[in-house]
């Protein structure tokens, strides 16, 4: 077992998911998808299928440094060409090599076609065998008989494939929402118009990189390959324009908020409450802590970066009410601090479209009429670290905020 995850291991790091930084710059290098299948005789498990995958894939990358192969996910049925070739121009390559195993370790088959969307043209269809094969032989199995069939056959059209001058030209038109601005296709943008297209005439063939940003909307990328007339269809999705969050204050109180953004921008308000009835103490004279009293906060403020980034800083400022509450007795704003003002220095990380995981440093000013009762409550002879006294005030500046915020 250990033999076997080590030698998974060692094909991994070989593949092209590691290696692709140390071949040429994006734009010079030819990509290729790469796809083995087994046949459904084949008795070869999933995992050594991945194996023998991950080892032919990694001595064809290995063999050349003007092709990227990009790896295409293995499976029991082989995909068909037309399939094969309409992945690789959604992946921005401009060839395929297909790869379908059959019999076992003892007698292993090996059927192998190689297509050059360059040159619209089959460079490879041949068959080979491999017999007494075992699953530790893999990881140095050089298939040099595979690799020179297929590397050849994509160094030579490298330099016309990506030669600017004297390419023909060819029409791209792109669909998508009126305005949205596209870039990535030349010096200058492209506007879509009010009938949902924008088109340019562009050198072929080639890879390119589109990137589509309206106001309200999701930034969309879009990676083809060009060498005859053609359309895309930008995927666009509207930005959120409301947002829930649950959070703990100063690392124990609980508080739940409801964030809009105007016109799905930047620029958010926010409306919170955050309750002292149940909260940790994080002291050495209590684990939890309770207070009658309730915050109501509004909040505005800025997010800076794109709002399907992976990483978004906040800047923001609110205001608080402290409202108390004893049962029977009384129910208003706090005597001893009944309002306060609050900063946000905030980051969000955003692993999924609609999730958000966020930290704030909130520093906090409680204004209070009786400044000597306050202090005393937080604290005889010093105050608690982070805490300043002020005229008529007191600041609190290591108040965190972290929580999770949805994305409606």
């Amino acid at each position: 077992m250990k033999a076997s995850l080590f030698l998974l291991a060692a094909l991994l790091l070989a593949s092209p998911c590691f290696a692709q930084d140390a071949g040429p710059a994006k734009g010079t290098a030819r990509r290729i998808v790469f796809s083995l299948a087994r046949d459904r005789s084949a008795e070869f498990t999933e995992g050594q299928a991945l194996m023998l995958s991950r080892s032919m894939l990694a001595r064809l990358q290995a063999a050349s440094a003007e092709y990227i192969v990009v790896e295409r996910p293995a499976s029991v049925v082989a995909p068909s060409e037309s399939d094969l070739s309409a992945e690789a121009k959604d992946e921005g390559a401009d060839g395929w090599v297909s790869v379908i195993i059959s019999g076992g370790w003892q007698s292993m088959r090996i059927g192998v076609s190689a297509f050059d969307l360059a040159s619209n043209s089959r460079v490879v269809d041949r068959s080979f065998t491999r017999s007494g094969l075992s699953l530790g032989d893999v990881p140095r199995e050089g298939w040099n008989d595979i690799v020179q069939a297929v590397a050849p056959q994509f160094h030579s059209t490298l330099s016309t494939a990506r030669e600017p001058s004297g390419s023909p030209v060819v029409r791209l038109t792109v669909k998508a929402r009126a305005g949205t601005r596209i870039t990535g296709l030349g010096p200058t943008a492209l506007a879509v118009g009010a009938n949902g297209e924008a088109s340019r005439d562009l050198p072929a063939p080639r890879e390119y990189v589109l990137r589509g940003e309206l106001p309200g909307w999701y930034s969309s990328t879009a990676r083809i390959f060009l060498s005859a007339d053609r359309e895309v269809q930008l995927r666009q999705e509207p930005a959120p324009q409301w947002a829930l969050e649950a959070s703990l204050q100063d690392i124990g109180y609980p508080r739940i908020d409801l964030t809009w953004f105007p016109g799905a921008g930047a620029v958010y308000v926010r409306l919170g409450l955050m309750t002292y009835a149940l909260g940790l103490a994080f002291n050495s004279s209590e684990i939890i802590s309770s207070a009658p009293l309730t915050n109501i906060e509004a909040q505005a403020g800025v997010f800076v970066g794109r709002a399907d980034g992976l990483f978004r800083l906040s800047l923001g400022v609110g205001c608080l009410f402290r409202v108390a509450t004893v049962p029977g007795a009384y129910f208003g704003l706090d005597p001893l601090s009944p309002w306060g003002l609050r900063g946000i220095i905030g980051m969000e990380v955003s692993p999924w479209p609609h999730s958000r995981f966020f930290v704030e440093l909130t520093p906090t000013v409680y204004m209070t009429p009786a400044p000597d009762v306050f202090g005393q409550l937080l604290g005889s002879g010093t105050l608690p670290a982070g805490w300043i006294a002020g005229s008529g005030s007191f600041w609190e500046i290591l108040s965190l905020r972290f929580g999770y915020r949805w994305m409606l």
